[in-house]
């Protein structure tokens, strides 16, 4: 240590609470080169990482007597971010907010980028508990893009682990799993971080829950069993929940109920309902995996009433377990009921990760563009006051263009591919969705079923109520559909009163038993405004039962609907090799 200065130190030290972490505690008694107040402020952070919050404000209250006559900004910012901290863990997020916003305004101007990206990270913590993860995004990527600038290794992860959270909470799974898996990469270095641990539990539910069971058991042969002196007690928590329901989906109940036994104990002090809500569907799983159908019940009520306080992504996979024990305890009826409103939610999931997705690729944008506009400030700084301004407009308007461009390019290839009167996609996007579609069912190993639906009597509809009347009535079918349909199922029209639905994961009898359904609830419903009675006929072809080319489904998908028509339409039929050719 004697060879660093004592800002130097000091940053060696803060990081090695989080790279030593079975160490912090003995090296820090016998510390030397840091300035009075500083080992202070490390023990600080310490104990506010396991929690021991009464201990960190007098430690902290310690370090800010000792470091009031020295009158060091940096280490100024770090108690006060540390006291930000404390509040943040006791869910005092405007409290939090305050302070960091403090230490963000005198780190900008003191140009102090360590500060600068913990008061960003904690900023983004505190919008997190408001309920602004759009906020918090953008906080948590300005802290990343500072501490990749000033090139810091230990609190990255961190942040890469915060960012996957807050994805996951979007239901944006892709992006999540990118972000712990940079987390899981920047500590390879580091096999002792915290942050591993958490990452690689994070990133094996997030397997999990985009079907990747292999991938997620591989994972938590990295971490499991647990080493909980290593890691503080939210995180231990996060990680023994998270563990917890991997163990469970991966069909190791025993174990999942053994790690899950102390999960009270963890939880209760943190006061969080987010965890309460998954610690409530862990054991509605469990009891449900064991046979326990009556005790699966009551958990489930109780996880049901604690959903305001959860992920997003959690109703989803609630209400289908719900559907599974409905269907074990209380019939087919209830377990309908159940699918039905896991499909609302998945469907508001779908939605929500839609925006999400665009507000997320919007701040990727914006700070590419910042970091664009930095890098040109800086190769500017040797020319006149005069030239930099007139560049810093050039740039501003060229930036702007560039928008310009990017939306109209996205309108323009909206337009090629969107049906304008129904919204759907059009013949064009199907020809081309289709083969890709196949390809990924052949990979996955999975069935796909394609479907072709013809409105019923719809030259009678134009003809005597005109055609206007046509037109609402394909747009109300058009949403009919939509609605109806799964997220990842693709909805398109091909020509007049023609549609044309890519159902993934859907065999020939499946798809056939979806669209029937659907054509019932459609004989019940009036479209307005002339309140038509609508009917579909449709035919349904299956991969790979009728056929391994988009053209041979489309054309046997024909087959069987101009079967259902000749057959008196109002009928959904699957393909067969009897059924009678078009004349």
């Amino acid at each position: 240590m004697s060879g660093r200065s004592w800002p130097q130190n000091l940053i060696h030290a803060w990081d090695s609470v989080l790279l030593e972490p079975g160490r912090t505690s003995s090296w820090l008694d016998g510390a030397v080169g840091l300035m009075p107040g500083v080992c202070s402020l490390i023990r600080a952070r310490w104990q506010i990482i396991h929690g021991e919050l009464n201990l960190a404000e007098r430690e902290l209250a310690e370090a800010r007597l000792r470091l009031a006559s020295i009158g060091d900004a940096l280490s100024l910012s770090i108690a006060q971010i540390l006291g930000a901290a404390i509040r943040l863990r006791r869910q005092d997020a405007i409290g939090a907010r305050v302070e960091f916003l403090s230490v963000l305004n005198a780190a900008c101007d003191a140009d102090q980028p360590w500060p600068l990206a913990y008061a960003r990270s904690g900023l983004a913590d505190a919008l997190a508990i408001e309920g602004d993860l759009e906020g918090a995004l953008r906080y948590a990527l300005e802290a990343l893009d500072v501490l990749e600038a000033c090139d810091d290794l230990a609190y990255r992860p961190v942040v890469h682990n915060k960012l996957g959270q807050y994805l996951v909470s979007y239901g944006l799974f892709d992006e999540a799993q990118s972000m712990f898996e940079a987390a899981c990469q920047l500590c390879q270095r580091f096999p002792d971080h915290v942050m591993r641990v958490v990452a690689l539990a994070n990133l094996a539910i997030c397997h999990c829950r985009m079907g990747d069971i292999a991938r997620a058991e591989s994972l938590l042969a990295e971490f499991y069993p647990l080493q909980p002196e290593r890691i503080n007690a939210y995180h231990q928590a996060n990680v023994t929940l998270t563990t917890s329901k991997v163990l469970a989906l991966l069909g190791r109940a025993d174990e999942a109920m053994q790690l899950a036994a102390g999960l009270d104990d963890l939880i209760e002090p943190l006061n969080r309902q987010g965890f309460e809500a998954h610690k409530s569907y862990l054991r509605t799983l469990l009891a449900f995996r064991t046979g326990q159908t009556q005790q699966a019940k009551l958990w489930l009520a109780e996880a049901e009433s604690r959903l305001a306080g959860a992920s997003s992504d959690l109703p989803v996979t609630l209400y289908e377990l719900a559907s599974q024990l409905a269907e074990v305890t209380d019939g087919a009826a209830a377990a309908l009921g159940y699918l039905k409103r896991m499909l609302a939610a998945e469907t508001a999931q779908a939605e929500r990760a839609r925006q999400a997705r665009a507000r997320w690729l919007r701040l990727e944008r914006e700070l590419k563009a910042a970091k664009l506009e930095r890098a040109v400030a800086q190769h500017d700084q040797g020319l006149a006051a005069d030239t930099q301004r007139k560049l810093a407009d050039e740039r501003e308007r060229l930036a702007r263009h560039i928008v310009e461009v990017e939306d109209l390019q996205c309108q323009l290839r909206l337009q090629a591919v969107v049906d304008p009167l129904t919204g759907l996609y059009n013949r064009r996007y199907c020809d081309d969705a289709l083969p890709r579609e196949l390809m990924a069912a052949r990979n996955d190993g999975l069935p796909l079923a394609v479907a072709m639906i013809d409105l019923d009597f719809f030259k009678l509809i134009n003809d005597q109520h005109g055609h206007q009347a046509g037109d609402a009535a394909l747009v109300f079918l058009a949403r009919f559909l939509r609605e109806r349909l799964r997220g990842d199922d693709v909805a398109c029209r091909v020509g007049g009163e023609e549609f044309c639905l890519i159902l993934r994961g859907s065999d020939g009898p499946q798809a056939v038993a979806r669209l029937a359904d659907i054509l019932h609830e459609l004989l019940k419903t009036r479209c307005p405004p002339a309140s038509l009675l609508l009917s579909y006929s449709a035919g349904v072809a299956a991969y790979p039962a009728d056929g391994c080319r988009a053209d041979v489904l489309l054309r046997c998908a024909d087959r069987a609907l101009y079967t259902a028509k000749r057959a008196g339409r109002q009928l959904v039929i699957g393909y067969s090799a009897d059924l009678e050719l078009p004349a």
